[in-house]
């Protein structure tokens, strides 16, 4: 899925996010057990390839791409929440071999207590790019 290696890219390059990465806390469908806090997991949601009836040179897809923040406390989950949120919102371009990307906000959940007394929240996106056929 093309979805999450673009709201990776994307992520790494806000530069508070990219505090989180460099303790490896930016993962892929699942966070290993004993994560250092504050953690975002990327998953995919659901994905859509556009059928035309004539196949071309491309694919357009589009992702549903589900963000989760997990920290040791409501004040690190507002503000990673708002940072992922911030870094993923209306973004345009060519991103992680993908063409003509286009990543919108696609509703926040709620804020949900997570395991071994954390705090979760999903920011959800909308991810819609092009990948040669």
């Amino acid at each position: 899925m093309s979805g999450t290696a673009i709201m990776s890219e994307l992520l790494l390059a806000d530069a508070t996010i990219k505090t989180i990465a460099d303790r490896g806390a930016v993962k892929e469908d699942r966070l290993p057990d004993g994560v250092a806090l504050t953690a975002i997991l990327l998953r995919t949601v659901s994905s859509v390839d556009r059928q035309p009836l004539k196949g071309g040179a491309f694919v357009r897809s589009t992702e549903r791409v589900a963000g989760t923040v997990r920290a040791a406390s409501v004040r690190e989950r507002k503000a990673a929440i708002d940072r992922v949120r911030a870094a993923g919102r209306d973004r345009r371009g060519d991103f992680a071999g993908c063409l003509r990307v286009s990543v919108s906000t696609a509703g926040l959940g709620p804020a949900v207590l997570g395991p071994g007394d954390s705090f979760e929240q999903t920011q959800d996106f909308r991810v819609t790019f092009d990948v040669p056929a």
